[in-house]
């Protein structure tokens, strides 16, 4: 399946698992529905009715477990798929300039290249060497995700409905996230013996837990923080509305007014975030909506990439800075060439200019940049990394 998953754009696994996204929002909607309990209704019938229902929400709740899943898979992939490509093009130009033409392959073409003068014929090697190492990459993700697809949704009974049972009875008993404290190793190994439908689970029912917990997968990160960062702007839009109904749409004045422009304001940060990470290469590492905010994305396969930095902003930048820090992350990225990767890291409170005098800031920033780093060493390569970048 490799050779085809190669030569197709990404956009169409990213899609497909938006799509079952969307359709895991709508079980989670028509859960909640059926959970609904009729008011006035006593007796045998409520009783039986309320068992029934308590059967419907675990069955959505299960499915919604399904979809969430096959969604991780889809994601995991596209990503592959984007970084593979990239690193393909590069190894086959890199080889072109020694004058070796290569295939998707790796295969070398009989067709004679003329070769500038001074160039170094060891490129044909080296170029050839990438394109290989991305095909064994992208068919290691390919295999993975075929696994957790083939897991998932082994056929078996359960109440009349084809789904792993065995998946399903395990993910009722998913073992909670390690703490905090957990050393980022420890975290890769816990993921590690984790079925699918476990994981899926975790994501759906503990997204903030698992969106900052250094050494998991950056993809797995990146779920978990676009449901926190969904969930954020749902209740935000969720408590504007019910003051909208209070003030209507005129201006108003006192507390009232004041908590709506606020919420608007909040509102709008949050936007920008979601606007942030939109563009295709972009995971959100880490995500905290409270008070200033803070948020760590990555620009480019932060788990692959043969290079990859940190650009910390300095003074007085919170969220509403990231899309920003992000767009500048964005650009050294593309600076640094195909397989590199930069972290826009908002993952401290910077400081503002009052506070510029103590360094209790950047002891405390420091510390958890050193633990960030820690945890990207264990969900990647074991690759020598270069020291963050800083951004005033």
């Amino acid at each position: 399946m490799t050779a085809g998953v190669l030569t197709v754009p990404s956009a169409p696994l990213a899609a497909a698992a938006q799509v079952c996204l969307g359709v895991a929002g709508l079980l989670a909607d028509v859960a909640v529905a059926a959970a609904l309990e009729p008011e006035g209704w006593a007796g045998a019938g409520a009783l039986a009715d309320g068992s029934a229902r308590a059967g419907l929400v675990n069955a959505l709740r299960r499915r919604q477990d399904v979809v969430t899943a096959v969604s991780t898979a889809m994601r995991v992939l596209a990503l592959a798929v984007d970084e593979a490509q990239a690193q393909v093009a590069t190894g086959k130009g890199l080889a072109a300039t020694a004058g070796l033409l290569l295939d998707d392959d790796g295969a070398p073409q009989p067709v004679r290249i003329t070769i500038e003068p001074g160039v170094d014929l060891h490129a044909a090697g080296v170029g050839r060497a990438q394109v290989l190492a991305a095909r064994a990459q992208l068919a290691a993700a390919d295999a993975a995700v075929a696994r957790t697809l083939g897991e998932l949704l082994q056929p078996a009974t359960v109440s009349g409905n084809a789904i792993g049972a065995a998946a399903l009875e395990a993910a009722a008993s998913a073992p909670a996230p390690p703490g905090a404290d957990t050393s980022s190793l420890a975290v890769a190994s816990w993921w590690a013996g984790l079925l699918g439908l476990q994981r899926a689970a975790l994501l759906r029912r503990m997204p903030e837990a698992l969106g900052r917990l250094n050494g998991l997968p950056a993809g797995v990160r990146d779920a978990a923080n676009r449901t926190l960062l969904a969930n954020a702007l749902e209740t935000v839009d969720g408590r504007l509305g019910r003051l909208q109904a209070l003030l209507g749409p005129g201006p108003a004045r006192g507390p009232l007014e004041a908590e709506r422009r606020h919420l608007r304001t909040r509102r709008a940060v949050l936007v920008g975030v979601q606007a942030a990470i939109a563009l295709a290469g972009r995971t959100l590492l880490f995500l905290d909506p409270r008070g200033d905010g803070r948020a760590e994305v990555a620009v480019g396969d932060v788990e692959h990439a043969h290079a990859l930095g940190l650009l910390v902003p300095g003074m007085s930048n919170e969220l509403d800075e990231l899309p920003g820090i992000v767009t500048d992350a964005a650009t050294v990225q593309r600076a640094a060439g195909a397989g590199s990767a930069v972290v826009a890291w908002l993952g401290y409170d910077a400081p503002r200019v009052r506070q510029v005098p103590s360094s209790d800031q950047a002891v405390s920033g420091a510390a958890l940049l050193d633990a960030d780093v820690r945890g990207l060493r264990a969900s990647r390569f074991a690759l020598p990394m270069r020291p963050p970048s800083g951004r005033a």
